[in-house]
């Protein structure tokens, strides 16, 4: 993790408009991880790393975890975020533990986090899993709000 590639990175990004910065996450989290095995054992290290996150995580340990996934977030946060954002979608009872680890990401991850949660809630109106409409879409707006409410500077596109 390089947290300073991330942050000159957020720099340049941040003064494309949401649209195109959007387009930009498209591909990378569509073509990027195919174009290299270097890129897919990134990815399946981070997915490795967020399914430990959302095992460990409480009440009592948001404070080590979050410093934790903010690690993995510098180097890959596409790919976490959107497995963060799978499990909010599927259990509401972790949502304060994860805004509070949230309170340790940088911009770039916020900003994949709200092109993920655009793609999840653009989706079909059932998933592959069978999962009820109600259910992940409730559970999907009430993160949303409250990840809002938590951080009300981050850009609402």
């Amino acid at each position: 993790s390089n947290p300073a590639m991330a942050s000159e990175l957020w720099k340049l990004l941040k003064e494309f408009p949401y649209w195109e910065r959007h387009q930009i996450y498209g591909f990378w989290r569509d073509h990027g991880y195919k174009l290299a095995p270097e890129m897919r054992m990134q990815q399946a290290l981070s997915i490795k790393h967020v399914q430990q996150f959302n095992r460990r995580i409480s009440n009592t340990t948001k404070k080590m975890m979050g410093r934790f996934l903010v690690k993995v977030a510098f180097s890959n946060p596409m790919v976490v975020v959107d497995g963060i954002l799978d499990q909010q979608l599927e259990y509401e009872n972790q949502h304060d533990w994860v805004l509070n680890a949230f309170k340790y990401f940088h911009g770039l991850a916020f900003d994949c986090l709200i092109y993920c949660m655009l793609m999840k809630f653009s989706m079909e109106k059932t998933r592959l899993d069978g999962l009820h409409l109600a259910k992940w879409f409730r559970n999907g707006s009430k993160f949303c709000g409250n990840f809002y409410h938590s951080f009300p500077n981050t850009e609402l596109t």
